[in-house]
């Protein structure tokens, strides 16, 4: 932001400076929705980041755009950043998941994905994903809202994440539906896992050989009920 509305402005050599591709192989975007968010904000902050993504020139390697992204935004995303490696999509509330599924197959180097939309991911999207980027590591699929305490059973996702993402080194399913079953799936499917974290995931019973695998397989694990005191901010998520 500071780049675009600013520091470009200041002379000739700092407007050469601020174009150069290079420049542009990080994006952080990331805001706070509800601080930010007056009047026409929403499309002035897609303007600025269409910009900064044409200035990549295909170098884009890693990219934020937290509560504003788009699925329009991610299809300029793909046709310019099929090198892109680190994509967050936190609070998009204009990103479905038929528009993300449009554009997975573009993303084949992607390493870190953190996904957390109003609609939920489903599973043959996540499939999708597991096949196209088999350089996954890192996975955060979280729910912003709903009943957390009283969600029936559902394994779909975990079963997708253990088919596909046998790569994947750390994984965060916060509010996920999943019995013992899907996790049992992951760990048998994700063998290099070193982080994992459940935390609101309250269908799981972690006792006996499910919890024991947990323990002693993973090296940083969250449990159901463990505090959320330190969870990333822009999740938006209560106690």
């Amino acid at each position: 932001m500071d780049i675009l509305e600013t520091a470009q402005k200041m002379c000739a050599k700092w407007y050469k400076t601020c174009k150069d591709p290079i420049m542009w192989r990080i994006i952080d975007m990331g805001n706070d929705y509800y601080m930010d968010f007056r009047n026409c904000w929403p499309l002035y902050w897609y303007s600025l980041c269409k910009s900064a993504i044409g200035r990549c020139c295909g170098n884009l390697v890693d990219i934020n755009i937290e509560n504003f992204g788009t699925n329009s935004l991610l299809c300029c995303l793909a046709e310019r950043s099929s090198g892109l490696k680190r994509l967050r999509l936190v609070g998009c509330h204009e990103i479905t998941d038929e528009g993300f599924r449009a554009v997975a197959l573009r993303f084949p180097l992607l390493e870190d994905l953190d996904i957390t939309l109003d609609e939920d991911i489903l599973h043959e999207t996540l499939a999708l994903v597991g096949r196209t980027c088999p350089l996954l590591k890192s996975l955060k699929l979280n729910k912003l809202f709903g009943d957390y305490q009283n969600i029936p059973e559902h394994n779909d996702c975990a079963l997708a994440i253990a088919g596909t993402m046998h790569g994947l080194h750390h994984l965060m399913l916060f509010r996920n539906q999943m019995s013992n079953e899907g996790l049992c799936a992951i760990l048998d499917g994700c063998p290099h896992l070193e982080s994992l974290d459940l935390r609101r995931c309250l269908n799981l019973t972690l006792e006996g050989d499910v919890g024991r695998r947990c323990v002693e397989r993973i090296q940083k694990l969250r449990l159901p009920l463990d505090s959320i005191e330190d969870i990333d901010p822009s999740y938006n998520v209560d106690n």
